[in-house]
């Protein structure tokens, strides 16, 4: 982020934004996963043994529809504090979204 937009955020420099705890939450957004993601296409090979099984098969296993699917890492934004480390002198609130824990 830039210095601006952290000023108008009113973070510190070090301080994490909100949007990085509420991906903690919900997980990377499914919007910006779909862009990255890299369908497998359900076609098998076969060869002279049958199915040729790609690498981590096990014989005889099912997948279900998407679920060999992968993502194209050069697509994916790397966020300090949920998918890559933070700088060390980054401050972690406790409770960002200022609801009661108990």
């Amino acid at each position: 982020m830039s210095p601006e937009l952290r000023d108008a955020l009113g973070l510190k420099p070090n301080e994490l934004p909100l949007h990085i705890y509420k991906m903690r939450k919900l997980g990377y957004p499914p919007g910006w996963l779909q862009e990255a993601k890299i369908a497998h296409s359900g076609v098998s090979v076969y060869g002279l043994g049958g199915v040729v099984p790609e690498e981590g098969d096990e014989e005889g296993q099912v997948f279900e529809e998407g679920e060999k699917d992968k993502y194209d890492m050069k697509k994916i934004i790397k966020f300090p504090g949920f998918n890559v480390e933070s700088p060390e002198d980054t401050i972690e609130v406790s409770n960002p979204l200022g609801r009661c824990c108990c």
